[in-house]
Formats: C-alpha cells, sequence, structure tokens
C-alpha cells in the first residue's frame, strides 16, 4: 500500500496531505497479531463454557480498558508512551482475546444468531479493513470543522463514528 500510495502522490504531483494519507502509517501489518488470537480461539483452542471463564474474560477486558485510562488520569500520559494504539498495544491485544473468547462462549450457547449478528459477522472482515480509513476521515473532519473534544470524547466519536460508517460501507459493498 505504502509503494502505492508514494508513486501515486508523485506521479500525479499530489499533495503530501491527500486522501491516501488518511490510512494511518501501517495499514495491516500490525494487525495481523490479532488475527492470529482470532483465529486460534475460534479454531484451535478448546476453552470450557463456564461462568468463571465467561468472568475472567470481562475482567480482562475491564481491565485493558481501565489500565490505559488510569496511565492517563494519573501520569498524565495522552496516549500510554504508545500503550493503546494500535501496534504496539498489549491492553487491546489482551482485551480482543478476552472478547474473542467471551463471544466464543456466549454464542456457542445460542441456538440461533439474531439477523444483526449474522450481518455484523458477515461485515466484519471488512469493517477491519476500512475503520482506519473512517477513523482518519473523522479526525480529518473534525480538524476542518474546528471541533475540539477532549481525549475520551475524542475517542468515543471517533468509535461510534468508524463503527457506523466502516459497517454501512461494507454491508452496501455486499
Amino acid at each position: 500500500f505504502y509503494q502505492f500510495r508514494d508513486t501515486l502522490t508523485v506521479a500525479m504531483r499530489l499533495p503530501t496531505n491527500n486522501i491516501l494519507y488518511c490510512t494511518g502509517a501501517d495499514f495491516i501489518g500490525p494487525y495481523i497479531p490479532y488475527f492470529l488470537a482470532g483465529y486460534l480461539v475460534a479454531r484451535r483452542i478448546e476453552i470450557p463454557r463456564t461462568a468463571l471463564v465467561n468472568v475472567l474474560c470481562a475482567a480482562v477486558v475491564a481491565a485493558s480498558i481501565a489500565f490505559p485510562i488510569w496511565l492517563d488520569l494519573f501520569y498524565n500520559e495522552a496516549n500510554g508512551g504508545g500503550i493503546h494504539w494500535y501496534s504496539s498495544s498489549l491492553p487491546i491485544l489482551f482485551g480482543s482475546i478476552g472478547l474473542f473468547i467471551l463471544f466464543k462462549n456466549v454464542a456457542g450457547t445460542c441456538a440461533y444468531a439474531p439477523k444483526w449478528v449474522v450481518l455484523l459477522s458477515r461485515c466484519s472482515f471488512g469493517m477491519f479493513l476500512t475503520h482506519v480509513f473512517f477513523i482518519f476521515a473523522a479526525k480529518a473532519a473534525m480538524a476542518h470543522f474546528g471541533v475540539s473534544l477532549g481525549i475520551y470524547a475524542s475517542a468515543a466519536v471517533f468509535y461510534a463514528f468508524s463503527f457506523c460508517a466502516s459497517f454501512a460501507f461494507t454491508a452496501l459493498l455486499s
């Protein structure tokens, strides 16, 4: 992707702040551990479906959210020194594994899945591939219109917008 972006920018004499640069620093590479963890949980590792396992998974997810917030609040680390940025984030990785296991355990006990869960599942890979674009598009739009929010409000806006926009985009394409 980098080669395509850089070549097109030079060949067409585009400014370096064109739309192709809204995809972030690294588009797919750092997400490979999440793919592997999800695959292992879904297909290779047999995890007991007990209430204790579900509670432990929920605790891991809660801790993975609370730890970066704690760093922000008490150590004034706006980005935790990279601790909750996607490419170097153990809390996000652990929280994702906890969610994978929790979803597998809960979904595995259902006789059927609601239609919205099936549609969301079918769109999940497309959402994964496009969500970064929508995060950076929302960030650029907020900067363009002079919208200034705190770090947590911005994160909530980016999450909600990227989730809805990438879901709608992927659903329309499928």
